[in-house]
């Protein structure tokens, strides 16, 4: 079976690309062909690109080229991921079958949040001109003087348009097959994808003094991080929490943990290029996201490492984190809801014990390699047949 995975960045820059690399060595270790292409070729990471048969990047001045080739070399089937150009996706679309995974909102919410700005009220509208005000008509750009630049709206309808002609639209949780059925996207080309999540095979480490909370994502609004900081003024002496990841909220977070009067006991470690050390050396896993997480994977690596998970319900979460199964599922932005949800599991190392086991073994049942390939085959030899 060959592929063509298309994605803007070739590098290990975040869950989408997590997932990128994940499945590619997965789908080549059980004698799949994949290429990738993206959208910047100064954004390429050796490391990852070599997961690849090739690679071919849009900015190359030969993408027709490439494209054409591809095709010649018998490849049918694209499957898309995070980009920003329509005029990429038509290309793609004139040559093979389209495949689109919806990690995230970007495709159909003009601010990419699904919550609103001032109240940060989670949004559950579907695209419409109201959009245009909730968004402010601005977004973040980097390379802007002032870091931010006017919404391109043309590009995000034309963009908005040409998906709705793929061939499949997969999804990773029911919640976001209702956010494209609700967006006006055909129910009977969605398909639901379990990703690929490996059980870790290493032990946990021994019982530690105290008791080790951890976070791990990105430090920005959306993902609550400072929800969980106020909930941890709640517990009862005796732990503490690391905060590993990055953003543009970092400094905020800082100076929100000193006010608490939580600065010694809360650790801001940064980005980790090896999240599994940190899971091994922590007791709970916390995901308190504010955001309506598409799917929240990071809970469900907690539980391949057998940790339990102390989360909010929102988005998709719930589809994994069961209630006194494999952690707690806590309504909505209750944040003493969440600290009496992590003082369940502070003193009890068996409770702890009992639902990071379960927890393991849904992974082990439900996110393996086989279950994804055996997916894909079916609806790529679905879509084949079918090709031009």
């Amino acid at each position: 079976m060959k592929i063509l995975y298309v994605n803007h960045k070739c590098g290990f820059f975040g869950g989408v690309e997590s997932f990128v690399f994940k499945s590619v060595k997965s789908l080549t270790e059980a004698g799949w062909e994949c290429w990738g292409l993206f959208e910047k070729q100064q954004e390429f990471e050796s490391s990852f690109g070599k997961a690849f048969k090739d690679c071919v990047f849009a900015n190359s001045g030969r993408l027709e080229e490439s494209l054409d080739s591809l095709k010649n070399d018998g490849v049918k089937i694209a499957f898309v991921h995070k980009i920003f150009s329509p005029q990429l996706l038509e290309e793609v679309s004139k040559r093979f079958k389209t495949i689109v995974l919806f990690h995230d909102h970007d495709y159909y919410c003009l601010r990419k949040h699904k919550y609103f700005p001032v109240t940060r009220r989670n949004c559950h509208k579907p695209a419409g001109l109201y959009c245009l005000l909730c968004s402010g008509m601005i977004e973040k750009n980097p390379e802007s003087p002032l870091k931010v630049s006017f919404l391109n709206v043309k590009r995000f309808c034309s963009m908005f348009r040409r998906l709705k002609r793929s061939s499949r639209f997969m999804v990773l949780s029911d919640y976001m097959r209702d956010n494209l059925s609700a967006n006006g996207f055909d129910t009977s080309r969605i398909t639901k994808l379990q990703p690929i999540i490996a059980p870790s095979k290493t032990p946990s480490s021994g019982k530690s003094e105290k008791f080790k909370i951890l976070y791990i994502g990105q430090l920005i609004k959306g993902k609550g991080v400072d929800l969980l900081i106020k909930s941890l003024k709640y517990l009862s002496p005796g732990w503490e929490c690391k905060i590993a990841g990055r953003g543009n909220d970092s400094e905020n977070l800082k100076m929100l943990a000193a006010s608490e009067g939580l600065a010694d006991k809360v650790e801001f470690s940064g980005w980790c290029s090896s999240p599994e050390e940190l899971y091994e050396s922590c007791d709970v896993v916390a995901v308190p996201s504010r955001w309506q997480e598409p799917y929240g994977l990071v809970g469900v690596e907690a539980g391949a490492h057998r940790k339990p998970v102390v989360g909010f319900d929102v988005g998709g979460i719930g589809e994994w984190l069961k209630d006194n199964v494999n952690g707690f599922l806590v309504r909505e932005g209750d944040v003493i809801g969440f600290a009496c949800a992590l003082e369940k599991l502070k003193d009890n190392t068996e409770l702890r014990r009992k639902l990071g086991m379960e927890g393991r073994r849904i992974v082990k049942e439900n996110y393996t390699p086989e279950k994804f390939e055996s997916a894909m085959r079916k609806i790529c030899l679905e879509l084949a047949e079918n090709a031009l």
